[in-house]
């Protein structure tokens, strides 16, 4: 395929994860009365920003993207796919077979996709190692920061107050006394910076040394 060809294709993806989103926040804002707040859920946001990065060709918003979504969604597509296998997860996604299939497809088909239609608009216009830092700002202001203040406790949007893997009621049981603090928080953000500063070192050794027709710049 030709790149021209894959600029239609990634633009075709590119729309339908935007209209996954759309539905994604309609459906808990509406349906479920989650609260204008579930936008700032790290895996609505990165594909709101991949879409924009994608249709304005802007290198640096997709690569960071790309660097901050494998970390991120890695335990989430784990555990998935361990539940859809019928064994017992970590607990993030169980929840997610307890409502109407309808309704959690659109949350599901965006956290399969945002990974590899962020893989492959970086395979067609390169990575870029440029406002890697006011990215990853951006993230821990709105993300992490803003989820602190604006979410509340049952909601715990980023994991920014307890584990995901645990129920809100299993978090107030819990003997962690560092649950629903800001020191917890502070942990959370010290995790996320760690792992996506060693995603984006990771990935530019991988694309230098076996993805070597990768454009890094």
């Amino acid at each position: 395929m030709d790149k021209k060809k894959g600029i239609k294709v990634l633009n075709v993806f590119a729309y339908f994860l935007l209209v996954l989103v759309v539905l994604n926040i309609f459906i808990h804002i509406y349906f479920w009365s989650d609260g204008w707040t579930e936008i700032l859920w790290y895996c609505d946001l990165a594909v709101i920003f991949l879409v924009i990065g994608i249709l304005k060709k802007n290198t640096s918003i997709n690569s960071f993207v790309l660097a901050s979504a494998i970390p991120l969604q890695f335990v989430w597509i784990i555990d998935f796919f361990i539940n859809i296998f019928g064994f017992s997860g970590f607990g993030r996604t169980i929840s997610l077979f307890e409502w109407p299939i309808l309704s959690v497809l659109p949350s599901v088909f965006i956290h399969l996709l945002l990974i590899p239609v962020a893989f492959y608009s970086v395979y067609l216009f390169g990575f870029n190692k440029k406002h890697f830092l006011i990215y990853m700002f951006l993230f821990l202001v709105v993300c992490i920061f803003g989820a602190f203040v604006f979410s509340s406790y049952e909601d715990n949007i980023n994991c920014v107050f307890y584990s995901c893997d645990i129920s809100y009621e299993n978090a107030v049981l819990s003997s962690n006394s560092f649950y629903f603090s800001f020191i917890y928080m502070l942990y959370v953000s010290v995790i996320s910076i760690a792992s996506v500063v060693l995603s984006h070192f990771v990935l530019i050794y991988l694309l230098r040394k076996v993805f070597k027709k990768i454009i890094i710049h």
